[in-house]
C-alpha cells in the first residue's frame, strides 16, 4: 500500500477529517490534500509526527510491502490478505446464519397460517351445526306448542254467553211528542143565552 493511501487509511480510521489532521500536525490542509492524492510527501519532522498521531512506524508508513488493518494497525501483506480472508468468510458465514434463521421463521409463519386455516373451517361447520340444532330445538317447541293448543281448547268448558242487560225503555221528552190539536169550541156554547134563544126559535 503507498503512503498517501496509508494516509487517507489511517486518518479515517483515526476520525480525522483533513482539516482537524491539519490543526493536528500544524500545517494547512492543502499540504494535507497534496500528500493524500500524491503530489508531494511530508518533510522527515512531519513525516515523524504523522507516524506518532497514527501510532506507527516510519518505516511502516514508507514501506508498500506494509497494509493498513481494519482496526489501524499495520501489517504484512500476506498477514493482511490472510486476515481479509478470514473476516469475508466469516461475514459470508453471518450472512449465510441469518438467512437460515430467515427462512426458519418463514416456514414457521406459514406453518401457522396452514395450521389456522385449517382450524377455520372446522370452527365453521362447529357453529353451523349448532345453529342448526338451536333452530330443530325451535322448530320441536313450536310443534310441541301447537299440538298442545287444540286440547287445551278441548278441555276448556264451553263459557254460557251472558245475556246483554235490558234497556230501560226511554221516556219521551215533551220535545218529541206529537202537538195535540187545540179543542174546537162548541157551536153550543157559542152565544151563550142569546144563542140559545136562538136555537129555539
Amino acid at each position: 500500500m503507498s503512503f498517501h493511501a496509508k494516509m487517507i487509511k489511517l486518518r479515517k480510521i483515526k476520525g480525522f477529517t483533513q482539516e482537524t489532521f491539519a490543526t493536528e500536525i500544524g500545517v494547512s490542509r492543502q499540504s494535507v490534500y497534496k500528500w493524500e492524492s500524491g503530489q508531494s510527501y511530508p518533510e522527515v519532522e512531519k513525516l515523524l509526527k504523522i507516524a506518532r498521531t497514527f501510532g506507527v512506524t516510519v518505516d511502516d508508513m514508507l514501506n508498500d510491502e506494509m497494509e493498513v488493518g481494519r482496526d489501524g494497525t499495520m501489517m504484512t501483506r500476506a498477514d493482511y490478505e490472510a486476515m481479509e480472508e478470514k473476516l469475508a468468510r466469516e461475514a459470508e458465514e453471518k450472512k449465510a446464519r441469518r438467512a437460515a434463521a430467515r427462512a426458519k421463521r418463514e416456514a414457521k409463519r406459514a406453518e401457522q397460517k396452514e395450521a389456522e386455516e385449517k382450524e377455520a373451517p372446522l370452527s365453521d361447520e362447529a357453529s353451523e351445526t349448532e345453529l342448526d340444532k338451536a333452530l330443530s330445538d325451535a322448530a320441536a317447541g313450536l310443534a310441541e306448542e301447537k299440538a298442545e293448543a287444540p286440547a287445551q281448547k278441548a278441555e276448556a268448558p264451553a263459557e254460557t254467553p251472558k245475556e246483554a242487560p235490558k234497556e230501560a225503555p226511554k221516556k219521551a221528552s215533551p220535545a218529541t211528542l206529537p202537538a195535540r190539536p187545540a179543542p174546537e169550541k162548541s157551536e153550543k156554547k157559542k152565544g151563550g143565552l142569546f144563542g140559545f134563544l136562538r136555537r129555539k126559535k
